[in-house]
C-alpha cells in the first residue's frame, strides 16, 4: 500500500476561503483518492470540513462504488461494525464520549464516501455527522479482515494473489 499526500488547491472568494486537498492509497487493483475539503466563512469561528472520496479499479478501468466492492444487501451488517467500533472506542476513552453511532439515513447518504488501503477500510463522514468538529473524527477505520464476508470477491487481496499464480 502507498499513501501520498499530493496536492493543496487553494480558492478563495470575499466571504469564503476553500483549502482542498488530496491523498492517494494504493492497493492491489484500487486507487483511492480522499478529498478534504476545508471551508473558511467570513465571520464564522470554525472551517467546515467535507471529503469526497473515489475509488477506482485500475484492472478494469471503472470508478468502484459501495455496490460494486460489497456483496448486495449488508448495509445493516456494515452499520453494525461502524457503531460497534464507535461504542468501543467512546467506552475506552479513544473518542470523545459526545460521539454518536451512525443511523441508517446518514450510512445511505455517505456509504460511497470510503477509500481502501491493504488493511483497512475507512468510512469518510462531514463535519459534525459523526463527532462534534472540535473533535477532529471525521471517518472510522475498520479493519478489512473484519469486513471480508461483505467484500465482493473480485476485491479480496487473495484473489489476486491466486490470478498471478
Amino acid at each position: 500500500m502507498k499513501s501520498l499526500f499530493l496536492y493543496v488547491i487553494p480558492c478563495e472568494t470575499r466571504k469564503q476561503k476553500s483549502v482542498i486537498n488530496y491523498v492517494i492509497k494504493q492497493n492491489v487493483n484500487v486507487i483511492s483518492t480522499i478529498f478534504v475539503i476545508k471551508n473558511y466563512y467570513s465571520g464564522a469561528a470554525q472551517k467546515s470540513v467535507h471529503f469526497k472520496t473515489v475509488n477506482y479499479n485500475f484492472d478494469n478501468s471503472k470508478i468502484v462504488s459501495f455496490s460494486d466492492y460489497f456483496r448486495e444487501n449488508i448495509e445493516q451488517s456494515i452499520l453494525q461494525k461502524l457503531n460497534s467500533i464507535i461504542k468501543n472506542s467512546i467506552n475506552s476513552g479513544e473518542k470523545y464520549y459526545d460521539c454518536w453511532e451512525v443511523s441508517e439515513s446518514i450510512l445511505k447518504s455517505y456509504k460511497n464516501n470510503f477509500s481502501i488501503d491493504g488493511k483497512s477500510i475507512r468510512f469518510y463522514f462531514d463535519d459534525c455527522v459523526i463527532c462534534p468538529s472540535y473533535t477532529g473524527t471525521y471517518y472510522i477505520e475498520v479493519d478489512k479482515k473484519k469486513l471480508y464476508p461483505y467484500i465482493q470477491s473480485e476485491y479480496y487481496l487473495e484473489h489476486s494473489f491466486k490470478e498471478i499464480l
